[in-house]
């Protein structure tokens, strides 16, 4: 193997070396007519930008003088839109031949809110740029995407957007428009020990033709103790639908390099140990391969390969799990009178934190909550009691109600506020989330709103809904005796210091560890209370007992007090160092709380919009939920008379899931599933699964004799109203004897004993693990 170098020095254009000295590295090449060319990266010292530039080579692969184009300084973008970053940040180049034409592809690293990629047609030479430069994406791009390899079979040009699973993308450079979007069109997975070993395997260079088959020279990165390192590997795949991958190398490439985990210069990544990052692979007359490469982001490195370790770099043949594809022909949808439905009882989606179970005063006591903080728990009470509708955990994504608690940094899309605050600290909300708030604890909490700006004309009142447990309560604290003297309520971070400091006083601390009316009964009857709780504050104020505040001693946030008190019009606010301090000071004067205008302000009115079993774009159920989440509520199915832990399972060759989707008629929309097959013993053949969205395209899987990989099949469909049906349908070839689920009972209802149960012996098929809803229209 023959090992080729170059001096960075040499291949910077003259144009840049004002900007001090420059790294040149991550080369990749292509052929031109009377040699190659390469394109590459520049980072200098003195420069913020990241620049790409070319050069030529001759037949021995050696740089033609004079021939450095300073390539990104030429560049031309479709989209005149593009941030800064965008025109400055170009990183990573790959040729690409497609159709006998050649292109550059490159992205501008970790832009946001998203990062770009580019494609551009290049002149013959590869020299410079022959038109604008278009972003390549796709419909549910990541934040970050890079690192596809295009290639071309029959006049269509291909992605592979990802080698494990072989996530291939269908990509129309014939579209018109800023973007090019890539559209799945296979999918496969196998069994490889490689990723276990050596990270996951990414995109490298452009995948190479070779008679009924691809091979491609891609990059993988794993830890070692000194820090990170990345290395080539090959993957061999098919030239043909739905290009499974065939064979994977055993371990990485060893491409050569002269100075191994040496820098010249500070490290661009400080997390690195030593780099070898291939961009590019031609084949080099009959026999030998070149390979391009960048060393420790500073140097271009060319290896001459011959065909032989090429060969021998590659494992056994891989087994391929599955295969996905579209299929050609429709399916016949299960009729709707055949989808059963649990029964739709309003319950209330309500945000609140459990500390049950969790460290009631960190790792100094090592207590845990036997029940909750009161403050916590006030949450659901309040909205239970006023809203008169049963309650429920929020689903991931959903729309809830955010009442007591210093919450509102956790608020997100579609939520409703009613009586929430801020913490000292908290991050500014996403721009553009769209909050209902009826009402906030303080004027602070209204500010944090405002900044972000977000509406606050409903908020007539702010308060604490705290203060409406004794009002809302008052027929159970009735029966509770009264107990004059003290009471000490610390916040639980306080609790143990403070009791270990005043043992004087261990007959007047309560716990905050008890649900709200238990706080109410032990301070029931006081005459002060003092406390490093807010709750312990707002209940005891509610109640009429004059209250003080402690300054907390277990690093609590102050900020929320703060709010509190301004939001009960009292500025001269009264914050005591010590027990000492209060017990000989008055109190600050109880506030007036107007009940009546606070129960007025409850969102009655959002309680339908929150309770209707529907589910919305950025939502995600996990089946293996079903039961605890009560998913039946938002599911109406047939022919999934089984569920587990892995999921729903198809117990009948046709089977259907139904959901009402909430969305903006016309919105495009795309559905997830998480598929694995039965796993129920071998079947003959695999197994084959279809499905399709509102009678829309079929997807096909096929899985393999002995495959049990999890596929994730995406069907898209549009809003046609504000609720939209969406039904999927599925069928699968075969179904397979399950004695262990037999048992399980039906989806929607128990099976009435479990010896007639395991003597009808269900077959199962494909089991559901999760779906998710995304929205393509405000992806794009």
């Amino acid at each position: 193997m023959r090992l080729i170098e170059y001096d960075a020095a040499e291949l910077t254009p003259a144009a840049w070396r004002s900007g001090g000295a420059a790294r040149a590295f991550n080369p990749t090449i292509a052929e031109t007519d009377d040699g190659y060319v390469i394109a590459y990266r520049i980072v200098q010292v003195d420069s913020e930008h990241r620049r790409i530039a070319t050069a030529r080579l001759d037949r021995d692969l050696a740089l033609v003088p004079g021939s450095v184009v300073p390539l990104s300084d030429e560049v031309e973008f479709a989209d005149p839109a593009l941030n800064e970053r965008a025109l400055t940040w170009h990183a990573d180049p790959i040729f690409l031949r497609l159709r006998g034409s050649l292109y550059l592809t490159w992205n501008d690293g970790a832009n946001r809110p998203r990062n770009h990629q580019f494609l551009a047609p290049m002149t013959a030479d590869g020299q410079h740029f022959a038109g604008a430069a278009r972003e390549l994406a796709t419909r549910d791009r990541r934040s970050i995407e890079k690192n596809w390899t295009l290639f071309d079979v029959d006049g269509e040009v291909y992605a592979s957007y990802s080698y494990r699973p072989h996530r291939v993308l269908r990509v129309d450079l014939d579209s018109e428009g800023t973007v090019i979007i890539g559209t799945p069109v296979a999918t496969s997975d196998f069994a490889s020990e490689y990723e276990r070993v050596f990270g996951i395997m990414r995109g490298g260079a452009q995948p190479v033709r070779i008679g009924d088959s691809f091979v491609a020279m891609a990059h993988s990165s794993y830890k070692v103790a000194e820090g990170r390192v990345y290395r080539g590997l090959l993957i061999e795949f098919e030239a043909k639908r739905p290009f499974r991958v065939r064979r994977v190398s055993r371990a990485p490439f060893d491409l050569p390099s002269s100075i191994g985990a040496q820098f010249k210069h500070e490290k661009l990544n400080p997390d690195v140990h030593d780099v070898i990052y291939p961009r590019g692979m031609v084949r080099h007359g009959a026999d030998e391969w070149i390979v391009t490469y960048g060393v420790n982001d500073e140097e271009c490195a060319i290896a001459v390969v011959p065909g032989s370790a090429i060969d021998a770099a590659f494992g056994k043949p891989v087994f391929t799990e599955y295969s996905q594809w579209p299929g050609d022909r429709e399916l016949r949808p299960i009729g709707p009178k055949r989808l059963l439905r649990s029964a739709d009882v309003p319950e209330l989606p309500v945000f609140w934190f459990d500390a049950k179970g969790k460290l009631f005063d960190g790792f100094a006591g090592g207590r845990r909550f036997a029940i909750g903080n009161f403050g916590d728990i006030a949450s659901r009470w309040v909205s239970k009691r006023v809203s008169g509708v049963n309650l429920r955990n929020p689903l991931p994504g959903q729309p809830r109600l955010l009442a007591i608690g210093s919450v509102l940094h956790r608020a997100q899309d579609g939520d409703v506020v009613w009586g929430s605050g801020v913490k000292g600290g908290s991050a500014p909300l996403e721009p553009g989330i769209d909050l209902d708030v009826r009402a906030v604890r303080g004027p602070i909490s209204l500010d944090y709103l405002q900044q972000a700006g977000i509406s606050t004309d409903k908020v007539t009142h702010t308060f604490d809904p705290g203060v409406l447990l004794p009002h809302l309560y008052a027929t159970e604290l009735a029966t509770s005796e009264s107990r004059g003297g003290d009471r000490i309520i610390p916040h639980y971070h306080d609790d143990l210091i403070m009791r270990r400091k005043h043992p004087d006083h261990s007959d007047s601390f309560v716990s905050v560890d008890t649900t709200p009316l238990g706080m109410m009964r032990a301070i029931k009857g006081a005459d002060r209370v003092f406390a490093s709780s807010l709750h312990g504050i707002i209940f005891a104020e509610a109640m009429g007992i004059p209250a003080y505040w402690l300054a907390p001693v277990g690093g609590e946030d102050e900020l929320k007090y703060y709010d509190y008190y301004f939001g009960t019009g009292r500025t001269d606010v009264k914050r005591f160092e010590s027990l000492e301090e209060a017990m000989a000071s008055e109190p600050m004067p109880l506030p007036e709380f107007d009940i009546e205008a606070y129960l007025a302000t409850f969102p009655h009115d959002a309680v339908p919009r929150l309770t209707t079993a529907t589910v919305a774009p950025g939502q995600r159920f996990e089946f293996k939920d079903w039961g605890a989440l009560r998913l039946g509520r938002f599911f109406s199915a047939a022919g999934f008379d089984a569920r587990d832990r892995g999921g729903i399972w198809m117990t009948a060759k046709k089977a259907a899931l139904r959901m009402t989707v909430r969305a903006t008629p016309g919105e495009q929309l795309e559905v997830t599933f998480g598929v694995t097959p039965s796993g129920a013993g071998p079947l003959a053949g695999g197994q084959v699964l279809r499905m399709s969205a509102n009678g829309g395209p079929v997807e096909v899987i096929r899985w393999r004799k002995g495959g049990r990989g999890q596929a994730r099949v995406t069907l898209g469909f549009t809003a046609e109203s504000a609720e939209t049906v969406l039904q999927v349908d599925l069928t699968v070839d075969h179904l397979a004897r399950s004695p262990r689920l037999a048992s399980r009972g039906r989806l929607g209802r128990l099976a009435a004993d479990v010896a007639s149960a395991a003597r009808i012996l269900p077959r199962r098929g494909s089991v559901l693990t999760f779906v998710s809803i995304a929205s393509l229209s405000q992806s794009a």
